[in-house]
């Protein structure tokens, strides 16, 4: 059943108009384009997803793109969507679900996600609340993070904050705990860095790197591929959420891997431009 917006409130349940308020303006500055009335009636839709939904747990209630809108922006204010889920009865927690077809060539990575997320620090990602497979699918669940894709331009607040992440990935997820299923070797070793110029040694290689070339070789297969790290493969914007200077990541189903440190500064630095 999809919850959409309707003209009236739930029957017995007001929103408090300074919750209202705070809710409406919250909507309106992360999405521009909604006004001030479509605002309102997002907050009422809202408030009847979470009603209905707390009456019946069972109810298998999905939120459309507007009412996804309104219970994100509660969400944020914390105080106020305890306070309204103690009047309804019941706390309606908010999840992140992903799956795939546990057949599928590319289902190792869930499974991978599902085996390497107990050891994420609750300051580096969310935490994985289910993992199971049923009817030929296996299922994920995860805590949800509020929180905007960081911006990666060169003169971005962000990058910083990310930086930090870089160092306290390094810190918190070494040594790699041998559930992770690849490592970075089996997703970077046949790209063609200095190993497979040194195999090569085109006669055009500028004159220092052809008199460093073995040991620039040496330094890029012990920096990235070899070590004892838990590192991510694949730092993009869209794999990553920002909020109140924090980053937590996100998507590390096939980007979790063992390997060297600098593997996930390296993903991350080719992202700034």
């Amino acid at each position: 059943m999809t919850s959409t917006l309707s003209p009236k409130a739930a029957t017995g349940v007001l929103v408090p108009a300074a919750v209202r308020a705070r809710l409406t303006a919250r909507i309106r500055a992360d999405r521009p384009e909604i006004d001030a009335d479509l605002a309102d009636r997002i907050v009422t839709g809202t408030a009847e997803f979470l009603t209905v939904s707390a009456a019946d747990p069972r109810a298998r209630m999905v939120p459309s793109a507007l009412i996804d809108v309104g219970w994100h922006a509660w969400v944020l204010h914390t105080v106020d969507y305890a306070e309204y889920c103690d009047r309804i009865g019941r706390f309606v927690h908010r999840v992140f679900c992903k799956g795939v077809r546990a057949d599928r060539p590319y289902a190792w990575t869930h499974r991978n996600e599902a085996a390497v997320a107990p050891f994420l620090p609750a300051s580096l990602a969310p935490a994985l609340l289910w993992s199971f497979v049923q009817d030929g699918w296996h299922m994920l669940g995860f805590e949800y993070v509020p929180g905007r894709y960081p911006s990666l331009s060169p003169t971005s607040g962000d990058l910083d904050v990310i930086g930090d992440l870089v160092v306290t990935m390094a810190e918190a997820l070494t040594p790699c705990p041998s559930a992770a299923l690849h490592s970075i070797a089996d997703r970077w070793g046949a790209a063609p860095g200095w190993a497979a110029v040194y195999a090569k040694l085109p006669t055009d290689l500028d004159p220092w790197a052809r008199a460093h070339i073995g040991v620039l070789a040496m330094l890029e297969r012990g920096a990235f591929l070899d070590g004892d790290t838990l590192v991510h493969s694949d730092l993009h914007p869209a794999n990553m959420l920002t909020r109140d200077d924090r980053v937590s990541l996100l998507r590390f189903d096939g980007h979790l891997r063992c390997g060297g440190q600098a593997a996930s500064a390296a993903s991350y630095s080719t992202g700034v431009r």
